[in-house]
């Protein structure tokens, strides 16, 4: 199944995609405008992530293994949403 259906089958799914390339994620990003979020290694808005009705976030590896804010983010969201 095709990771962008998701959201649509079930309504409060959250698809996280991991990124290695930035340009991968940009394009990720452009592609479902205004529904996917990008966590990079860059300053990254995570109260705008955690209030937002996002349906996709492209992260890098390191952004979700090394970052103590994204996972605890990533917790919040995970606590009132299906990931």
């Amino acid at each position: 199944m095709n990771y962008k259906l998701l959201p649509f089958l079930d309504k409060g799914c959250l698809v996280v995609s991991v990124v290695p390339l930035n340009a991968i994620m940009e394009q990720g990003v452009q592609k479902l405008a205004g529904d996917a979020f990008p966590i990079s290694s860059g300053k990254t808005d995570l109260y705008k992530l955690k209030l937002s009705d996002f349906h996709y976030i492209f992260a890098h590896p390191e952004q979700l293994i090394n970052n103590k804010s994204v996972n605890k983010a990533l917790q919040f969201i995970g606590e009132n949403r299906k990931v």
